[in-house]
């Protein structure tokens, strides 16, 4: 028996917007899709809740339908493991409805706090990258800065910041260098451990 999808389409609340499409796997092309069903198949948390979700069902037992996901194979033509990385799917047994429904809830569940969590381990991580990029920029700009305080004896941070931009060098963002933006570096220099004597501006 081929699996059936069960698709929902949620009304949007906006009158001039359309109703919010479904979009499945290719892995499920060859499903039966069922459009404006009138209720979800999986109860909603919020009553207010735009989410949408889509359900297969399975001619199996929950137990198979778990092995085939251990043993990462295909049953009747899906590969549940792939599917399930759509957070709007669910699985649901013929044979044992509730219990793999709760099973599929459950599924859901845990990939999405992995998400988060993987989520958050990328924006660590590419803070982290930023925050080196910074501080090497910033021990870059202070053997520059000295350099040309001991060429011309420049002392405050106007002085610097003209000189600075005379001679054609960028902040690290590209942009004009102001007395805010040397006294932002001045705090990393701080942070970083570096000495550095400079007047305040005048």
């Amino acid at each position: 028996m081929n699996p059936t999808l069960l698709s929902i389409t949620i009304p949007n609340n906006d009158p001039y917007k359309s109703s919010r499409e479904i979009t499945t796997p290719s892995s499920l092309d060859n499903c039966v899709t069922i459009k404006d069903a009138k209720e979800h198949l999986m109860p909603k948390k919020d009553s207010n809740s735009q989410e949408k979700q889509v359900t297969c069902e399975f001619n199996r037992s929950a137990e198979e339908i778990l092995l085939s996901i251990i043993s990462d194979k295909k049953i009747e033509g899906i590969d549940l493991a792939e599917a399930m990385q759509n957070p709007d799917f669910r699985f649901k047994s013929t044979i044992d409805p509730e219990l793999s429904a709760s099973i599929s809830e459950a599924f859901a569940v845990l990939l999405k706090k992995v998400r988060l969590t993987t989520g958050r381990i990328g924006a660590a991580k590419a803070n982290k990258k930023r925050i080196k990029k910074a501080d090497e920029y910033a021990v870059r700009m202070y053997e520059v800065i000295n350099n040309i305080k001991q060429e011309t004896g420049v002392s405050t941070f106007r002085a610097t910041v003209e000189q600075l931009t005379q001679r054609g060098i960028d902040t690290p963002n590209g942009g004009k260098w102001s007395t805010n933006t040397l006294q932002d570096l001045q705090k990393r220099w701080r942070n970083l451990g570096l000495v550095v004597s400079t007047a305040k501006p005048k």
